[in-house]
């Protein structure tokens, strides 16, 4: 349901989602951590949804996936604000497990306390004393991403800064890609196909920020059949020097939509 906000549903707008099943609704509680959670978890795509409530003080919260994920996206569901997101599993930045971004929101990767500067494990996540993670008696939410092969892509990478593009490989042709320049105040940027000018050779793309959504044909993204391109100059995702983080799944995924893995007969 959507209700009758302008966000999600104003009259005569479209709207585009993007939509995970983890588990079929099933939860289950989850005591790894210090922090009790309940677990939406879907171990073969890599996908879980945690809630639990928060203590004011650091502590862990148990996310269900076997894995470390490399992408966790934590939200204070009481703060009409943006969330934090911490992406992980890489020597790209000097210490990934301390920075962390807010999501549709146009500032730099910072340093703070939201995950208490710790790598997350195969069974934990940590949070600190940052109030959009872990408010002392507030309700939060986190979504946890941890890669599959074939289905999702989760990493970094530095912009030329020429036209010939930044080729990222994904070992798959991607359906929705988002991307983050982490070194400075842009938006973030989306392309999705299967929309008027957003295939694989369109040059439009989606501003994600908080205070609202527009197009634009600056960041030319370019879906390929391994991958993606960033044919462009722009600031959003090939910037000379610059580094990138993206969140990509597939097209044709080898994990299926219900959780199983997919395989041609």
């Amino acid at each position: 349901m959507t209700g009758n906000l302008a966000n999600t549903n104003d009259a005569s707008d479209s709207y585009v989602g993007a939509c995970w099943k983890a588990n079929s609704g099933t939860t289950s509680s989850n005591s790894d951590g210090s922090i009790t959670s309940t677990v939406q978890a879907n171990t073969t795509s890599g996908v879980s949804v945690v809630t639990y409530t928060g203590t004011g003080s650091a502590g862990t919260i148990g996310h269900g996936l076997g894995v470390a994920p490399k992408l966790i996206m934590v939200k204070n569901t009481t703060q009409s604000d943006r969330g934090k997101m911490l992406c992980m599993g890489t020597t790209f930045v000097a210490d990934p497990q301390t920075d962390s971004t807010e999501f549709a929101y146009t500032g730099a990767q910072a340093d703070n306390t939201a995950f208490n500067d710790t790598a997350p494990t195969t069974s934990v996540f940590s949070v600190g004393t940052d109030a959009m993670t872990n408010q002392a008696s507030q309700p939060l939410e986190a979504y946890c991403f941890a890669e599959v092969q074939g289905f999702s892509k989760i990493g970094f990478y530095s912009g030329t800064g020429n036209t010939q593009g930044t080729k990222v490989y994904c070992g798959f042709r991607p359906k929705w890609v988002l991307i983050k320049n982490i070194a400075s105040n842009d938006d973030w940027a989306s392309k999705i196909s299967g929309l008027t000018g957003y295939g694989l050779g369109g040059t439009r793309t989606r501003n994600v920020r908080y205070s609202g959504e527009t197009c634009q044909t600056t960041a030319d993204i370019q879906f390929e059949s391994n991958g993606f391109r960033c044919a462009t100059t722009s600031t959003y995702c090939n910037q000379e020097d610059t580094k990138y983080v993206y969140l990509a799944f597939a097209e044709m995924p080898m994990v299926g939509t219900n959780g199983t893995i997919a395989l041609a007969t």
